[in-house]
């Protein structure tokens, strides 16, 4: 099924961070709002980043890949 937020054939690029953020609640089983509250940011940036809509600030982006290393 194609991805309704982006404009490609809906294929998650892993190596992207959105497709590493995407995949980690995929394997943790979580939803949006704990991935957001574990990594401690917003409920919206993370969506925004999973979603490739919105650039992570510097911190912002640094705490989502310290959650996810």
């Amino acid at each position: 099924m194609k991805c309704p937020y982006c404009k490609d054939t809906g294929k998650i690029d892993r190596r992207t961070l959105g497709g590493k953020m995407l995949a980690f609640r995929a394997q943790n089983r979580i939803g949006v709002r704990e991935a957001a509250r574990r990594a401690g940011v917003s409920f919206s940036t993370w969506a925004r980043a999973e979603r490739r809509v919105g650039d992570l600030t510097p911190r912002n982006a640094m705490m989502v890949r310290a959650l996810l290393s």
